[in-house]
């Protein structure tokens, strides 16, 4: 398993690469589910706005990425209100099926 940042599907190699040797699921969330979880999360320059995550920085990353998000992934597991154990649990099925 290689868990990724959001930019790497910007770049069409790493897709491929990705796709040719393995699943790729994309974990979604409401930008301000991304926000709550990220807003003491200060080591994502790409979202900091004077020393703070910012709300609209995410809606708008999310909306710039969103064409590379869908058209790279395999599956969608949607996050919001769920806790980490249930997610896990998604994708472990999800890659059974996938290999069987």
């Amino acid at each position: 398993m290689i868990i990724c940042g959001g930019g790497v599907v910007l770049n069409k190699d790493n897709v491929m690469n990705l796709r040719k040797n393995g699943t790729i699921i994309l974990l979604k969330a409401q930008p301000m589910t991304i926000y709550k979880r990220l807003k003491q999360d200060y080591p994502r320059p790409i979202l900091v706005l004077d020393r703070k995550i910012c709300l609209e920085k995410v809606e708008a990353l999310l909306k710039q990425r969103e064409e590379a998000y869908r058209s790279a992934a395999h599956v969608f597991i949607q996050t919001d209100g769920r806790q980490v154990d249930e997610i896990s649990q998604q994708i472990i099925a999800l890659l059974y099926e996938v290999k069987n």
